[in-house]
């Protein structure tokens, strides 16, 4: 919460003793003056689309939605490490006052400002699918940050990259509906913020300075981890549909029956076929081994593949088995009173020869 009384501000601080730490807080000693008046920040209210969505909650009594110290100041620093051009910026509307620390402190989730921001949130999903949530809150704004996330639903909370608190009232208490590894908490030494004390020192106004660089650092790494997470899940989804496709192909080629094109068409994966009356049926060595067709009275029961032979029947292309130099193997016609049962020497096609007895 920022200092009326700076003048006060500066007394307690003296006397500010250090406070536990948790391996979510860093501690912190330097001290920056806010700066004059507040910046407003509505991108998710005007359905900007960005990669990442930054929405925060200022302290109290803080001008504008963004406030004048910790909100711009991050800002500025996640600009510089993930591109202006990919963030978009969101402050929270709330009163800020004095009387909503109270509410904020003891029921988190019933904050005007954590309404709000659990809006705002479902607002840039609703908005922009694929846009990552960053939550940011300082002091009175920080509560809101809990409560946020509390009126969240769990799917909802898990579209949530990073959640970083400054100077946080409700610091003892871990984050809900989200994995405590995407948030952290700042609390400087000397904070009595943090232990939920509303007595403000110097170091409570030290986070613009000193923490914003080191959170933009926490909040791309989240960021960076959340990608990493996504590829991993869509290049599983595509080896399911690759494996799926070859699958299809094998039963394509596999040969299924004696319909207009099926019966002759199991040599493909080296079986073999005989006899029937598919128009194709003489097609059963295209790719096989050892395959053969006789009988019947096929249009092109003669197109028999590799050392395969057609012998008998009286197919209008009988000849053709010679034709299995396509594949850069030899093949033999004999008998027959086809049409064209001359053609089985067609070997120029693969640059092998075929004979025709």
């Amino acid at each position: 919460m920022v200092a009326i009384n700076y003048l006060a501000t500066l007394a307690l601080a003296a006397s500010a003793s250090a406070i536990p730490m948790d391996s979510r807080l860093e501690a912190r000693q330097s001290f920056s003056i806010p700066g004059i008046g507040g910046q407003t920040a509505n991108d998710v209210q005007s359905g900007t689309c960005k990669d990442v969505t930054y929405i925060f909650a200022r302290g109290t009594t803080e001008q504008g939605n963004m406030g004048s110290t910790v909100g711009p100041a991050l800002k500025t620093k996640l600009e510089a490490a993930i591109g202006a051009d990919k963030l978009a910026t969101q402050g929270v509307n709330y009163p800020a006052d004095v009387a909503g620390t109270v509410v904020g402190s003891m029921s988190p989730g019933q904050a005007e400002g954590s309404k709000n921001c659990a809006q705002l949130v479902k607002q840039a999903l609703s908005n922009c699918p694929q846009t990552k949530i960053v939550l940011a809150g300082y002091s009175q704004g920080a509560q809101q940050v809990h409560g946020c996330l509390i009126d969240l639903s769990a799917d909802e909370a898990q579209k949530v990259a990073a959640a970083v608190t400054f100077g946080d009232p409700l610091r003892a208490q871990q984050f809900k509906n989200i994995d405590q590894s995407r948030t952290k908490i700042f609390c400087a030494t000397g904070d009595l913020v943090c232990t939920n004390q509303f007595i403000i020192t110097a170091a409570h106004l030290s986070y613009a300075s000193e923490s914003t660089g080191p959170a933009a650092e926490f909040i791309q790494q989240q960021l960076g981890t959340l990608d990493s997470s996504s590829s991993s899940s869509n290049s599983s989804s595509s080896s399911t549909t690759t494996a799926s496709t070859s699958a299809d192909s094998s039963v394509a080629s596999s040969g299924l029956g004696s319909g207009l094109l099926g019966g002759g068409l199991s040599g493909l994966t080296g079986g073999s076929s005989s006899g029937g009356s598919s128009l194709l049926s003489g097609l059963s060595g295209l790719s096989g081994s050892d395959s053969s067709s006789s009988g019947g009275s096929s249009l092109l029961s003669g197109l028999s593949g590799s050392s395969g032979s057609s012998d008998s029947g009286s197919s209008m292309l009988g000849g053709l088995s010679g034709l299995s130099g396509l594949s850069g193997l030899g093949g033999s016609s004999s008998g027959g009173s086809g049409l064209m049962s001359g053609l089985s020497g067609l070997s120029g096609l693969s640059g092998l020869g075929g004979s025709k007895n």
